[in-house]
């Protein structure tokens, strides 16, 4: 841990960073941008996730310190190192997340302590109940023997339904109140719809599908489920905004969401709108009832969030809106990157004439 510690002598600021927590940007040293420290320390848990990239590029791009706790492969993290200049991220590997002391060696010096860590489903050694409540409970602790300014935890849009059928979102529910019993004064929690991204499992569930069958199966059409997706960058942006925001001027939670409302109809076929996508057909529009087309999933958990839950919205909490980041539209990043799930799709599939249509399924069958 000693290691941690050099990072608030580095630069021209001997000064507990800590006493700037009030006002983090007013000291800048260095040429701008990643070559420069804005004298503000912060620990992100989850960084290697899906998610964490985003946070961790758009800190580095400010001149902001990092500290990453990870336990996964230490060669998975190593990619976050390009978005800080040298010196400005400390990567700890921390294969057991359970002790509580190791937990507060990390955030002692950090004036902001991110939380991003919550398993979207059962893991081989891992409950669900672990990964995101035991774990958030820890930190949590952690951060309250340390006296850290700022807590920052990362939940669902629908955590406010302790009735929902999906366990994830059940999770978030416990870990928020988990939270607010350990730090009810510091912390913030953001409350966040289903992301979309190059890599997010949203899209993923039902573009996998188009691609491989030709075909998705939604629960009552997919007319009942609303969602309103958000980017991932503007999720995290969001939480960058609110990491550079004076102590006073943060809200104690945040709902992040899309500009739009999208049915789970309307999203399948946005998505097989895009050009050369590999399937030319539609959703199925036969009534399927709930028992049945749950004995064909392949991800139970996957199919109550995305196909059975609704976003639950809770009225009068400031959103992206009101942090100065217009959201951006589902459609309007569609095209960009809904391709890479595509396994066989490659550019310039169109009807050559064979009566094949070029598609997918049409060039498996001819195998």
């Amino acid at each position: 841990m000693k290691m941690i510690r050099s990072l608030k002598l580095r630069g021209s600021l001997p000064v507990q960073c800590r006493a700037l927590s009030s006002n983090p940007l007013l000291v800048t040293t260095g040429r701008g941008g990643r070559s420069s420290t804005n004298a503000q320390t912060v620990t992100v848990f989850g960084a290697t996730g899906d998610l964490g990239k985003f946070l961790i590029n758009t800190l580095g791009a400010m001149g902001t310190q990092l500290i990453i706790p990870h336990r996964c492969e230490p060669h998975r993290a190593l990619p976050l190192k390009v978005s800080s200049d040298l010196g400005q991220q400390h990567h700890v590997y921390m294969p057991d997340m359970n002790d509580v002391a190791e937990l507060e060696q990390l955030v002692r010096y950090s004036d902001v302590v991110v939380n991003l860590t919550g398993a979207a489903e059962k893991e081989l050694h891992r409950t669900m109940l672990a990964s995101n409540v035991h774990l958030t409970h820890k930190i949590a602790r952690a951060c309250k023997n340390q006296n850290v300014p700022c807590f920052i935890h990362a939940s669902h849009i629908s955590a406010g339904d302790e009735k929902s059928p999906s366990e994830f979102i059940r999770m978030k529910g416990l870990s928020e109140k988990v939270v607010r019993h350990e730090l009810p004064e510091t912390s913030v929690i953001v409350r966040a719809a289903d992301v979309f991204s190059m890599e997010d499992t949203f899209t993923r569930y039902i573009s996998r599908r188009l691609t491989m069958r030709g075909r998705v199966k939604l629960y009552k059409h997919g007319l009942e489920t609303f969602h309103h997706q958000v980017f991932a960058p503007d999720f995290m942006r969001g939480i960058t905004k609110i990491i550079q925001a004076k102590d006073q001027d943060r809200e104690p939670m945040y709902q992040f969401a899309g500009p739009e409302r999208y049915s789970m109809n309307q999203t399948a076929e946005i998505i097989m709108g895009v050009p050369n996508f590999n399937t030319k057909s539609r959703p199925i529009r036969d009534f399927m009832t709930m028992k049945r087309l749950y004995m064909r999933q392949c991800n139970r958990e996957q199919f109550f969030r995305y196909q059975v839950c609704s976003d639950h919205f809770t009225e009068g909490l400031p959103g992206l809106a009101e942090l100065g980041l217009p959201p951006t539209n589902f459609e309007e990043k569609t095209v960009g990157w809904v391709k890479t799930h595509g396994e066989f799709w490659k550019p310039g599939d169109q009807d050559d004439g064979s009566g094949r249509d070029g598609t997918a399924m049409s060039r498996i069958k001819a195998r």
